[in-house]
């Protein structure tokens, strides 16, 4: 049985992810001039580069199995793990690209960059953080009904999680969402120089680079060659903070700033 307190929690936190890319845009739209259309933009990207043509190229590149289980990941984890740190690392850049490079006409400043996070960022935490618990939900509710036809569809490593561990799960998807939210905002401001700052093109590329770094621990994980989520999490979070810090300093040196009232 999955405890009704975890119950709530999952209802909760699901509902709250959704809730703070919205609240977050909200209360610094006047403070630091956020427009919204940029926002919007970053939603479209990431669901049409991410959601529609990453996953179209992975589906024929790693096949997974319906229960699953990739080949690829099981056979040469190595290769897993470049294949999936530079295929997120070059759809999304890519299609940050595009999008920055759609809206230099429309909008200005580096508000620019911090809206379209947002909305890239926001949409991510609403589609993996917010939907996974929504389904954990989903799962925990037909364990406690003894619902055979979730039982024997579900890994039974999951099952195990939701009945003995679940508030555990949930806080690692809220803090691995929070700063998968901070990593977007990081790498959207270095794109956005990418594109309006003159010599400044390789940033793009940096932008992939980092992108990749940052995604080594889940993709290891996804591979069994980390085997603790702790440890995951862990190295994510360290690695978010340095791109944050990189991206803050070279923004510094730049002299670039945000209008702020």
């Amino acid at each position: 049985m999955v405890p009704s307190f975890d119950i709530w929690y999952m209802a909760i936190a699901a509902i709250g992810l959704v809730l703070i890319p919205i609240a977050f845009f909200l209360i610094f739209r006047n403070r630091w001039h956020l427009k919204a259309l940029p926002m919007w933009i970053g939603v479209l990207i990431f669901f049409v580069f991410s959601q529609v043509l990453e996953k179209i190229i992975n589906v024929i590149i790693l096949r997974p199995q319906p229960n699953g289980t990739i080949a690829l990941a099981n056979n040469h984890p190595w290769l897993f793990v470049i294949y999936g740190i530079l295929a997120a690392g070059i759809f999304e850049e890519t299609g940050r690209l595009v999008g920055f490079l759609y809206l230099k006409k429309k909008v200005s400043g580096l508000q620019t960059a911090i809206s379209y996070g947002i909305g890239h960022g926001g949409i991510e935490m609403i589609l993996i953080g917010a939907m996974s618990l929504v389904s954990y939900l989903i799962i925990s509710t037909g364990i406690n009904a003894h619902n055979q036809k979730i039982l024997t569809t579900v890994a039974s490593s999951l099952t195990q999680s939701l009945t003995t561990n679940a508030g555990w799960l949930i806080s690692e998807t809220i803090i691995e969402r929070l700063f998968a939210f901070g990593i977007q905002l990081s790498l959207s401001i270095l794109v956005w120089l990418a594109v309006n700052r003159t010599a400044r093109r390789w940033l793009y590329p940096l932008a992939i680079g980092l992108h990749a770094i940052v995604d080594v621990p889940s993709a290891m994980y996804q591979a069994h060659l980390l085997s603790g989520m702790t440890m995951t999490l862990s190295l994510t979070i360290l690695l978010t903070l340095l791109l944050g810090a990189f991206v803050a300093w070279y923004v510094n040196k730049l002299g670039i700033h945000l209008t702020i009232d």
